[in-house]
């Protein structure tokens, strides 16, 4: 992981920094919607359902979906496996969701 995160961040300073680890921003409220596909086999897939957590407990609309058998880049995998396929039609169902329920909070 050191490796893929040296080659993200410009200095050590960056590793405390919010935009890099979402999970040490001081708030989340306000977030915009979020949709997560955890894959099981992701060395990120704990921080990945922590902030999942942090988000819900902000009151941010999250759709959560976890494929226990994936690796990390799973969704771009698509010409190799159906769970690819499926995580995208799961996104683009959630975001059609967030969308009709921002067009319906906008008519209220």
């Amino acid at each position: 992981m050191a490796w893929f995160r040296d080659h993200y961040i410009r200095d050590a300073a960056d590793i405390g920094d919010w935009r890099v680890s979402p999970l040490k921003a001081a708030n989340v409220a306000g977030a915009a919607p979020a949709f997560m596909a955890i894959a099981g086999h992701d060395i990120l897939a704990d921080e990945g359902e922590a902030y999942a957590g942090r988000l819900q407990g902000a009151g941010v609309p999250v759709v959560l979906r976890r494929w226990p058998g994936q690796i990390h880049g799973f969704v771009s995998m698509g010409r190799h496996g159906s769970a690819s396929r499926q995580a995208v039609e799961a996104a683009v169902a959630a975001w059609r969701g967030f969308d009709r329920a921002f067009a319906k909070d906008q008519a209220d």
